[in-house]
């Protein structure tokens, strides 16, 4: 990687010599052309400085790269799993369900002595005086009934 860096630093040290070489005439008189000669000799001056603060430099295996790579990719994959369960803990507490209501069940106990009443007469329910029986044969009934019932259902996301 480092000689690719230096590779690109020759070839544009390069250009711009040659750029500055062509940005006057073609024919350059003489005080030019050691202006360009001294310009070139400063500059492979810099590129032989580069190569040695180079090789002065500790070498770093790529095995020794790959480890401090997968130890910093380690670190950010547990950090996002960290902040991912954080989100969804909050989500989970903010959204709430409640049931509530109540039922009244009546059991309703009715023995008429004297008479039978129809089937499923207005006077098994409520107490209505017209509906008493009055004859000689008697009944009794049960009746089971659940119809003051109030159920809901309560949801809150905030």
């Amino acid at each position: 990687m480092a000689r690719k860096i230096l590779k690109q630093l020759i070839l544009s040290l390069s250009v711009t010599a040659v750029l500055s070489c062509s940005a006057g005439s073609v024919f350059a008189d003489e005080d030019r052309i050691d202006a360009l000669e001294a310009r070139i000799a400063e500059l492979e001056a810099l590129v032989s400085q580069l190569l040695s603060s180079q090789q002065q430099a500790p070498a770093v295996s790529t095995t020794q790269m790959e480890a401090g790579a997968e130890a910093i990719a380690e670190e950010k994959v547990t950090e996002l799993m960290a902040q991912h369960h954080t989100k969804e803990e909050k989500k989970a507490a903010k959204h709430t369900f409640k049931f509530g209501g109540y039922i009244k069940a009546d059991l309703i106990y009715s023995d008429f002595g004297g008479g039978s009443v129809s089937g499923s007469s207005a006077g098994r329910d409520f107490y209505l005086p017209s509906t008493i029986p009055v004859g000689d044969a008697g009944e009794s009934y049960v009746d089971l009934h659940a119809k003051e019932s109030r159920i809901n259902f309560k949801s809150t996301h905030d």
